[in-house]
């Protein structure tokens, strides 16, 4: 599945939110937001020791990052109860975690790296990558899908033999 992410909007939307909040936002805190939208489905709260686990962290850590990420207006956290993200939290997470979709993605379907090296990359590649090499990313992969499934008479044989000539150098 292709995350749409084409619209100028959302991503000037999310530029904005992401200047705001990045000047004291280090990697780590976007991956704690990260594992919180999508431990919660983006709807629902996330227990700290479910984020703790995801982020193979302890709870005394996540606590504290829980701390700082509600202090800068990303979560809501109560002592004991779910974590919450706030309208601007869920936004910047749900734009990190469909930009990091989007490279392993890239990464297991177009380059044939193995899943798991794929998304540690793609978790590392996600803070810095610009929304516009993402958009190049996304279309780059939506005309390759299209060459890539020709219909089943083509002359020009398999998708994987014409993927090989496609890319030859």
């Amino acid at each position: 599945m292709i995350l749409c992410m084409g619209d100028r909007s959302a991503g000037g939307a999310y530029r904005e939110i992401r200047r705001e909040y990045m000047k004291k936002l280090t990697f780590a805190m976007e991956n704690y937001l990260e594992a919180i939208y999508e431990l919660s489905g983006g709807e629902k709260g996330a227990r700290v020791s479910d984020i703790a686990k995801k982020l193979e962290g302890n709870k005394a850590s996540t606590n504290s990052a829980m701390s700082t990420l509600a202090g800068k207006g990303l979560i809501v956290n109560e002592k004991y109860k779910e974590v919450f993200l706030t309208p601007a939290g869920f936004k910047l997470a749900e734009y990190t975690s469909k930009k990091h979709h989007v490279i392993q993605k890239f990464f297991t379907k177009f380059l044939n790296i193995d899943p798991i090296v794929a998304d540690r990359d793609a978790c590392a590649i996600e803070h810095v990558i610009s929304s516009d090499s993402i958009r190049a990313i996304q279309k780059f992969m939506k005309r390759s899908s299209v060459k890539e499934n020709p219909s089943h008479d083509n002359p020009h044989g398999s998708k994987e033999q014409q993927a090989e000539q496609q890319y030859r150098f």
